[in-house]
């Protein structure tokens, strides 16, 4: 009898050790809640001048739900020289950014539904992490809003007479 308590042991251990490495390997210890889980929609956006040549083409995860919008890119470390993200709202209003919990500054781009480029600001961190209510504000009209690594829009020649072509925008 105790060689067989012993071998159902051994099996007990087994079968726990194999279950934790299931549940390590799924990768659902060490989430915090269910942002950490957000998946995005990628779309590939054209940056074009005034007359329409194109400057760029940027691959931008889509930020289409309030989560996703309050989220942008505060849990992103860095971004590829032409990665951002496409801020989607339901329609051409003001729209006010701030850069909370951010790594590194940003181009922030106001588009407007036709694509047009309304405004752009040059977004640096803040130092620390103030409250919101000390985070300083970026705004613009626009329905669309674009965040790329900061320069960008000055490297490949886009300014506010450009625009962003987005596909699949009704609008457009």
């Amino acid at each position: 009898m105790n060689g067989f308590t012993t071998y159902l042991a051994a099996a007990f251990v087994l079968l726990l050790l194999i279950a934790v490495i299931i549940v390590v390997r799924s990768g659902h210890l060490g989430k915090s809640s269910f942002i950490d889980q957000l998946t995005y929609e990628w779309k590939t956006v054209e940056l074009v001048d005034a007359s329409g040549k194109r400057l760029a083409e940027v691959d931008a995860r889509i930020a289409n739900t309030p989560k996703k919008q309050y989220i942008g890119l505060s849990r992103t470390k860095f971004l590829g020289s032409r990665e951002g993200m496409l801020f989607i709202h339901d329609s051409m209003d003001t729209q006010v950014y701030v850069m909370r919990q951010m790594d590194f500054p940003l181009d922030i781009l106001f588009i407007a539904p036709d694509g047009g480029i309304t405004t752009i600001h040059q977004a640096e961190c803040s130092s620390g992490e103030p409250p919101d209510s000390d985070l300083p504000r970026f705004h613009g009209e626009g329905k669309y809003v674009l965040e790329l690594s900061l320069g960008t829009a000055s490297e490949v020649g886009l300014d506010e007479t450009g625009r962003v072509v987005i596909p699949d925008s009704t609008e457009s």
